[in-house]
C-alpha cells in the first residue's frame, strides 16, 4: 500500500502546483482584475524562471552566471511585459471571465518570452573552449 513512501518528489513540480493551487482558487472566488493579473503573472513568472529553466537548462542552473543573466533579463523584459499584461487585462475585460482567455494570454506573451530569454542566455554562455592563443611572429 505505502511502498511508494520513499520515493524522491520533484520539488519544482509541488511548488508551482502549490502557487498555481492558491492563485486559481482566489480567482475562482474573488474574479477581480487583480486576483487574474495576480494569477496571469505568477503562471508567466514560474513558466520563466522556475519551470523552463529547472527542466531543461539543469546544467546551467547550476552556475552563477546564468542566474545574473536570469535576473538582468527579468529586469529588462519579464517587468514590462507584466505591466503590458496589466493593461491587457485592464482594457480588455472579456480576458478576466474563463480559464481559457487567461490561458492564451499566458500562452501567447510566454512563449516568445521563453525563445527571448533562452535567445539571451545563449548569448551570454561563458565559453568555456577558449583556444590557446598562437605566438605571434
Amino acid at each position: 500500500m505505502f511502498e511508494y513512501g520513499n520515493e524522491r518528489r520533484d520539488p519544482i513540480p509541488i511548488a508551482i502546483y502549490c502557487g498555481a493551487g492558491v492563485c486559481g482558487l482566489l480567482r475562482f472566488f474573488h474574479p477581480l482584475l487583480l486576483t487574474v493579473y495576480v494569477a496571469e503573472a505568477y503562471l508567466l513568472t514560474c513558466m520563466i524562471f522556475v519551470f523552463i529553466p529547472f527542466e531543461f537548462q539543469k546544467r546551467e542552473v547550476k552556475e552563477s552566471w546564468f542566474w545574473k543573466t536570469m535576473i538582468g533579463a527579468g529586469a529588462l523584459i519579464h517587468l514590462p511585459l507584466l505591466v503590458v499584461l496589466w493593461f491587457l487585462d485592464a482594457s480588455y475585460p472579456i480576458l478576466l471571465w474563463g480559464f481559457l482567455p487567461m490561458f492564451l494570454v499566458v500562452v501567447i506573451i510566454g512563449v516568445p518570452e521563453v525563445v527571448i530569454f533562452d535567445q539571451i542566455v545563449k548569448r551570454f554562455r561563458p565559453n568555456k573552449t577558449v583556444l590557446p592563443r598562437s605566438p605571434s611572429p
